[in-house]
């Protein structure tokens, strides 16, 4: 599968992309490295950090100057020589980490994941007690999802080999002795998607899609992921915020 990530397209590991949406998306990503952090803070006192799946390490980055002790794994041989040219600690699987975390972090990595219980399996046994485990995933029944059917950006073929609905995640997590105890949301993930699925439409139909579809849906997804009288379960990446059942 390495060859798949390697592609100059793939945000995650983009570190240098010229055109105006490339520019747009890693300051967006400074954001969301920000709001995530103040997340986890809400949670967890100040201490280890494993992030799974840490791509080229800004988000490792981020906590470090925060004060976290950070360890990554990431398979991706090209994304993991940047981290380590950056001085942070990574690993290539998650068999070699024997270290207890205060907090564990999955952003957008268990849909690429080939053995998923046995990856929940090894997490639990690397969570501190008292600790917390940060799940973020593409939510099949989003409201994005919906709309842009067959060209949502999120089916992401074929890097993404699952997906999850907020029950199944539940249902999984419990599975492997963890409760969810908060389920938040990716606040910025609606209009990446949609700006994404617009534009993967617009590829494959040969046309212009206008800017209108991409806005509205946008602003309704993310409404969605929002408290009140809008149901949270069709937020385009829900949070799940993870300890372990017993606690």
């Amino acid at each position: 599968m390495g060859r798949y990530y390697e592609d100059e397209r793939y945000h995650p590991h983009q570190r240098n992309g010229v055109s105006r949406t490339d520019r747009l998306y890693r300051v967006l990503r400074g954001w969301n490295l920000r709001n995530k952090r103040r997340l986890i803070e809400q949670y967890c006192t100040q201490g280890s950090i494993l992030d799974v799946g840490c791509g080229t390490g800004e988000f490792l980055t981020e906590m470090q100057g925060a004060g976290w002790q950070v360890l990554g794994i990431e398979p991706a041989s090209q994304a993991r020589d940047f981290v380590e040219k950056g001085g942070l600690r990574v690993l290539d699987r998650i068999e070699k980490c024997h270290d207890r975390f205060d907090a564990i972090t999955l952003w957008h990595v268990l849909e690429h994941i080939h053995e998923v219980h046995d990856l929940l399996h090894q997490l639990g046994k690397l969570l501190s007690p008292g600790g917390r485990i940060f799940i973020a995933a593409p939510n099949l029944e989003s409201f994005d999802a919906k709309r842009y059917g067959p060209y949502w950006i999120a089916f992401d073929a074929p890097r993404h080999l699952y997906h999850f609905r907020p029950q199944d995640m539940r249902l999984f997590l419990h599975t492997h002795g963890l409760k969810v105890i908060r389920q938040s949301a990716l606040f910025l993930d609606p209009w990446y998607n949609s700006l994404f699925s617009c534009r993967l439409k617009s590829e494959i139909k040969g046309k212009k899609i206008g800017a209108y579809g991409f806005i509205t849906c946008g602003f309704v997804s993310s409404c969605a992921s929002l408290k009140g009288r809008f149901n949270r379960n069709s937020s385009s990446s829900p949070i799940y915020i993870a300890c372990h059942g017993d606690r």
